[in-house]
Parts: structure tokens; sequence; C-alpha cells
């Protein structure tokens, strides 16, 4: 994967995920 070390990618993705998790909760 080219452009795996991302921070910002990364950062987008981890906030994602907890938007994610927070929905199914919910």
């Amino acid at each position: 994967q080219a452009g795996g070390k991302d921070p910002a990618k990364l950062g987008e993705a981890i906030e994602a995920g907890v938007a994610v998790m927070l929905q199914a909760l919910t």
C-alpha cells in the first residue's frame, strides 16, 4: 500500500471508525 504511513489519513480512518461504533451502540 503506497502512503500507508499517512497520519492525516490514519486520523480520518480512526475518527470514521469511532463514529460508526458510536452509531452502532446507540
